[in-house]
């Protein structure tokens, strides 16, 4: 997990301020602009962005996305400007914290149950929030680290220990199998 900067906190204005105009830009419903821009070459863009890049961003949103997928407008549910603020700047904030991409974290959370949440969740604490969802959807820390195995896996590997490793691969896909099924916590 890495701290939340001043760098965190421009990337989740900046989403912000698109998810709250996301209404006058597009004529498709709330959740279907969610989708789109989640899994959009622009939030994997803004995933990876570093500091010297935030002035290519500005005013850039939706044009990409508008280029990637068009203003095709259907669905009908529109959310309320504050839901649609919040949810932006709530995700950012867990993607740049733990270093998810957008994409996974669309997968990971149900964007309507991020709404239906808003009027509990937006005067707390982002933390508090997150922690409140981990424990609604049974998720600990490592399972917001898509990448967690692996990373046990190269360590053990690293440090030349084959049978231990070959033993705790075996053992973590036994528990994971018989907990969540084959797809793990998460259904990838």
């Amino acid at each position: 997990m890495r701290d939340f900067d001043e760098f965190g906190r421009l990337l989740a204005e900046y989403q912000a301020n698109i998810f709250l105009n996301s209404a006058e830009e597009f004529s498709c419903s709330s959740p279907v602009f969610i989708r789109r821009f989640m899994k959009s070459d622009f939030a994997y863009f803004l995933d990876k962005a570093k500091m010297y890049q935030v002035d290519e961003l500005l005013g850039t949103a939706f044009d990409a996305l508008k280029e990637q997928y068009g203003d095709k407008g259907y669905g009908h549910v529109k959310w309320p400007e504050p839901v649609m603020e919040w949810i932006g700047y709530f995700s950012r904030y867990v993607c740049y914290t733990r270093q998810l991409t957008s994409a996974a974290f669309y997968q990971i959370f149900s964007m309507k149950d991020l709404a239906r949440r808003y009027y509990v969740y937006h005067t707390q604490d982002f933390e508090w929030g997150l922690d409140r969802l981990k424990e609604r959807y049974h998720y600990n820390e490592d399972d917001l680290d898509r990448d967690l195995l692996l990373k046990k896996f190269l360590r053990a590997s690293r440090d030349g220990k084959d049978k231990e490793l070959l033993r705790f691969y075996t053992e973590q896909k036994a528990r994971i199998d018989k907990e969540n099924g084959p797809c793990g916590p998460l259904g990838y």
